[in-house]
């Protein structure tokens, strides 16, 4: 009988391509290969930072096969089991991706097979631990993440879903569309540039300001991304369940030793300028915040316990050279819609002023623009492998 084997086509310059193997299961058929293609693929970030193209190795994909009849949302849960890719990994080799291991093939006609993808790859189930993990194990695969405090060792999540695929689907061809898991948060500090109403602003006060520290408390730290369809639940779904202790909630801090860009943190009342518009503070490499989603508003232990933003900062008078430690406080559920949602980017602007504290507000935007590199994607070319 001929055989489609399962090869990787790649798109230049997009950062992940994937092909995936593991041992026949059903009978297979056609006498071409299948290809893998991840299209629109948005910036993916390790490590908290904007990653470019060259910096993804590896991706993970799991694959369940199921009656073509049926299809993912007909199969009964206990049947839905990862019989056609059990967390594989792919990698790049020699610039391109490709398979790590043996080739896959196409199941038989009677059958299609429903895939998901996610970004980074792990098998170390150390910062972030993905199900399932046996091929027996039923339902949608899920990864549970729980944010490091230390923003350099948070991770940016990617996840695709392809369902119902047959060889007939565009040619043989699966092609993803990968979506951020997560919510990034970014801060910019100004001083007061004077908005009228009586406020002149602080151009002609002689002091200075430092920012000495961010904090982000009380944050719901980890939760679990459902990459399938389940129920009434869209795949990418987020359960952040509210914990039932306040020690649960965790306080995330930026400072000029980790993640603060120290050449940004000097604001002189003197300038005329560049002192009156936002800089992004934490905009180093390993300095963007990545968030579970969740309301920024709950009760804890019947505690009203809302995410609060703190600046620390520094103001000096360059008259007399005294200088006051001040912290700017904000209730960030009374901002925007009260969420942190996949796939946005957040951009808390703060205003500083010598004589009337701080104001705060919000810049929303999609991931992809909000801080983030937008992916260019080239025409397909196949490789063999």
């Amino acid at each position: 009988m001929l055989r489609r084997k399962l090869i990787l086509s790649l798109i230049p310059f997009c950062s992940m391509y994937a092909c995936v193997d593991v041992a026949d299961i059903h009978t297979e058929r056609h006498d071409a290969r299948v290809d893998f293609t991840f299209e629109s693929i948005d910036a993916v970030s390790s490590r908290a930072t904007v990653s470019t193209t060259a910096t993804l190795d590896r991706i993970g994909v799991f694959g369940y096969s199921h009656a073509l009849t049926a299809g993912w949302s007909g199969t009964t849960a206990s049947a839905l089991i990862p019989d056609y890719f059990l967390n594989k990994m792919v990698v790049k080799k020699s610039g391109n991706w490709g398979y790590d291991g043996v080739t896959k093939y196409w199941p038989d006609a009677a059958r299609s097979v429903s895939f998901f993808a996610y970004a980074p790859y792990v098998d170390n189930q150390t910062t972030f631990v993905v199900y399932p993990q046996a091929a027996a194990e039923t339902g949608s695969p899920t990864i549970a993440y729980t944010v490091p405090v230390d923003v350099a060792e948070q991770t940016d999540l990617l996840y695709g879903v392809q369902l119902d695929q047959v060889y007939g689907t565009n040619a043989g061809t699966v092609a993803f569309s990968m979506k951020h898991a997560l919510a990034c948060v970014d801060i910019s500090v100004r001083l007061n540039p004077g908005t009228g109403g009586g406020d002149t602003g602080d151009q002609a006060r002689p002091f200075m300001v430092a920012v000495d520290e961010i904090h982000v408390d009380s944050v719901i730290p980890g939760g679990t991304l459902t990459l399938a369809p389940v129920g009434a639940n869209p795949a990418g779904t987020w359960v952040a369940p509210i914990p039932a202790a306040l020690s649960a909630l965790k306080l995330y801090k930026l400072r000029p030793s980790n993640g603060l860009d120290a050449t940004q943190l000097l604001f002189d009342a003197r300038q005329t300028a560049t002192d009156f518009t936002y800089r992004t503070l934490n905009a180093t490499p390993d300095g963007h915040w990545l968030f579970i989603p969740q309301t920024l508003s709950k009760t804890v232990a019947g505690t009203p316990s809302p995410v609060m933003l703190f600046v620390h900062y520094t103001v000096t008078s360059l008259t007399t050279g005294l200088s006051e430690a001040r912290v700017a406080s904000f209730d960030l559920s009374a901002s925007g819609n009260g969420k942190w949602e996949a796939g946005q980017a957040y951009n808390y602007q703060i205003t500083l002023s010598a004589t009337k504290g701080a104001k705060l507000e919000l810049k929303v935007a999609n991931f992809e623009v909000g801080g983030s590199i937008e992916w260019t994607t080239g025409a397909s070319t196949s490789v063999n492998i």
